[in-house]
Parts: structure tokens; C-alpha cells; sequence
């Protein structure tokens, strides 16, 4: 009957744990969403804001962000986020800026090859 138990506990804790992923995975999205919302504004260098955004960009590459947004299954907001940094990479925004962007696609790169993020990768290589 103890087996019983633990099978029943285990199981429990495995339909706890599943929900709480799920939980945590939807708030994850809704901040990465609202990251990629301030990066779409880095070539604004007139705003007042621009040094938030410009650390918000650093912290998500220094702390590999990127890779919890694949592993979470954020691909369409991975292709987001890389279609504003090759937008916002043509604006002559500073090098740190540059850098962060260059390691957060290094690290999605690294993490997950997809074919649309190839896609959206050589289509802005061949402009």
C-alpha cells in the first residue's frame, strides 16, 4: 500500500509542478513581450529612456534570456526580437548596443536553429 502512496504523491506533485511551468512559462512571455517592446524603440536616441532600454538589452544578453525564451517556446517573439535588431542596427546606435544584440543572436544561435529564423536572418544579410 505504501508504493500506492508514493505513485499517488508523485503523481501529485508531477500534475503541481506541470501546472506551475505552465503558469510561469505564460508570465515569462508577457515579459519577454514587453522587452522586445522596448527594444523596438532603441533607435529612438532622443528619448529619456533610451538608457533604460539600452540596460535592458544589456541584462537580457549578460543573463542569456534568450535561451529561456527558446526553451520556453517563444520562437514568434525570437523572430521579433531579430527583426527589430536588424532594423534597429541600421540606425548607427552605439557599439554596446551592437554587442548585446550580436551575443543575445549568438546565443539563440546557439541554442536553436530554426528555419524561419535563418530566413529572417539571410533576408536581411542579402539587402
Amino acid at each position: 500500500m505504501s508504493d500506492f502512496l508514493l505513485l499517488s504523491a508523485s503523481l501529485k506533485l508531477c500534475e503541481s509542478l506541470h501546472l506551475i511551468h505552465l503558469l510561469l512559462t505564460k508570465y515569462l512571455r508577457e515579459i519577454f513581450r514587453l522587452f522586445i517592446s522596448e527594444f523596438s524603440r532603441l533607435a529612438d536616441i532622443g528619448s529619456p529612456y533610451l538608457t533604460r532600454r539600452m540596460k535592458i538589452l544589456e541584462n537580457v544578453a549578460a543573463l542569456r534570456c534568450s535561451v529561456i525564451m527558446v526553451d520556453t517556446g517563444c520562437q514568434d517573439l525570437v523572430l521579433d526580437m531579430a527583426k527589430i535588431f536588424f532594423s534597429a542596427a541600421k540606425q548607427g546606435l552605439q557599439q554596446c548596443v551592437h554587442q548585446a544584440m550580436l551575443s543575445i543572436m549568438t546565443q539563440i544561435l546557439n541554442e536553436k536553429v530554426t528555419q524561419p529564423l535563418l530566413d529572417v536572418i539571410f533576408r536581411n544579410l542579402v539587402k
